[in-house]
C-alpha cells in the first residue's frame, strides 16, 4: 500500500508526515540544530556552508550580480515623490523624495542617489537580512554602501574651513597642494570650477558643509 505524501516545507522532498510537514532529514536537522549551535566549532562548520557575500568577480571589484538578488527575491525598487497620510490623501514628498524598495517582508527607504546605486543598495540590504543581520543594522550598512558608491563615481574636493570674521572672507579654506587659509572669493571660485570641470548636461555640482570631530 502506497502512503500519501506531501512536499517537505523545507526541502520539497516527499514526506508522509503531514503533521510536521518535514522529511526525516529536515526534521532531524531542524530539531537538533539549536543544541548543536551552542558549540563555537559548530558555528565554524555552519559558516563554511553559508554562501560568501562578495562584490568581486573574476578579480574585478563591484562585479556582483545584484540584479539576480533583486529578481530572486522579487524586490521592487522605485522612486517615491509622494507621501500619503492616514486618510489616504497624497502630498508632494519634496525634500523627502527618494528611492525605496519593497518586497514580501516590507518596505525600506533608501534616499536620494542614482538609480543603479539604489538597486545595488537594495540588493545589499536583502542579502544581509537573509543572512540574519537585523533590519536596523542592514539599513545602516546600506546607507554606508551608498556613500561608498557615490565616492567612487563622484569628483570631490575637500577643504578644511576655518572661520575668521575679522579678515576678508568668512571661510578660509585649506587643501594641501591647492590653497592655504585662502578666503572664499571669486578667484578661488574660478579655481574650484577649473579643478572640478564644468558639469556636463547629465552632471551637477553639490556643495556640502560638514562639521566633524578633530582628526
Amino acid at each position: 500500500m502506497t502512503r500519501e505524501t506531501i512536499p517537505c516545507e523545507t526541502c520539497g522532498q516527499p514526506t508522509i508526515y503531514k503533521g510536521t510537514k518535514r522529511c526525516n532529514s529536515c526534521w532531524e536537522v531542524e530539531n537538533r540544530l539549536p543544541g548543536y549551535l551552542k558549540s563555537p566549532k559548530a558555528w565554524d562548520f555552519v559558516r563554511k556552508h553559508i554562501p560568501l557575500l562578495d562584490d568581486w568577480a573574476d578579480r574585478k571589484p563591484d562585479a556582483w550580480d545584484y540584479e539576480a538578488v533583486l529578481k530572486e527575491n522579487e524586490v521592487t525598487v522605485a522612486w517615491c515623490d509622494q507621501l500619503v497620510d492616514g486618510e489616504g490623501t497624497t502630498y508632494p514628498a519634496e525634500e523627502f523624495a527618494g528611492w525605496g524598495f519593497s518586497w514580501k517582508h516590507g518596505a525600506i527607504h533608501i534616499g536620494q542617489t542614482s538609480k543603479i546605486n539604489a538597486r545595488k543598495a537594495a540588493a545589499l540590504f536583502v542579502s544581509l537580512w537573509l543572512r540574519g543581520v537585523s533590519a536596523s543594522f542592514c539599513d545602516k550598512l546600506m546607507g554606508g554602501y551608498v556613500c561608498h558608491l557615490e565616492l567612487q563615481e563622484n569628483t570631490r574636493l575637500t577643504f578644511l574651513a576655518e572661520i575668521d570674521a575679522m579678515e576678508d572672507g568668512f571661510f578660509h579654506l585649506t587643501r594641501e597642494g591647492f590653497c592655504t587659509r585662502e578666503p572664499f572669493t571669486y578667484d578661488l571660485e574660478e579655481r574650484l570650477v577649473e579643478a572640478l570641470g564644468a558639469p556636463a548636461d547629465d552632471e551637477e555640482i553639490i556643495v556640502t558643509f560638514t562639521k566633524r570631530k578633530r582628526q
